[in-house]
């Protein structure tokens, strides 16, 4: 069976993500965090088993810290400026907060947000390709 850290990484190398070490003297990482790079931004998937809203927030708080550490490691690297940055926090989050989801994810000052708690929530995640139609229900023009 796949899990959501398995389908994030086949969605990110689909278009164009490679894996990236965190550079020297990044924090620790929750397990199963990962940073992605492609020659236009980088992505970083921030597990996490905090829940509730302020659970959420902390995940978010310190997901948005490690992007910025990686930037500050990597500005002597070319390319030295990221056109885009992408936090991707997954959960346990229920239902009952999804207003708070949806402000963290309105919130796009440092880096583009998505909470995932479900293989559903992948689709929302816009560096990803859509995934391909079932076999006979192809879109077409017109």
């Amino acid at each position: 069976m796949t899990t959501i850290q398995e389908a994030f990484a086949a969605g990110a190398r689909r278009v164009g993500f490679e894996p990236l070490e965190p550079p020297p003297g990044t924090p620790p990482l929750p397990p199963g965090a990962k940073f992605w790079r492609s020659s236009y931004a980088v992505a970083l998937l921030w597990p996490t088993a905090a829940s509730g809203v302020e659970g959420l927030q902390r995940a978010d708080e310190e997901g948005l810290q490690a992007l910025a550490h990686a930037h500050a490691g990597l500005e002597s690297e070319p390319p030295n400026c990221w056109l885009d940055a992408y936090l991707v926090l997954l959960g346990p989050w229920a239902e009952d907060l999804g207003f708070a989801r949806h402000q963290i994810e309105r919130r796009t000052d440092v880096a583009r947000r998505f909470t995932v708690a479900a293989f559903e929530d992948l689709r929302r995640v816009t560096f990803f390709p859509l995934p391909e139609p079932p076999r006979g229900q192809e879109v077409t023009g017109g």
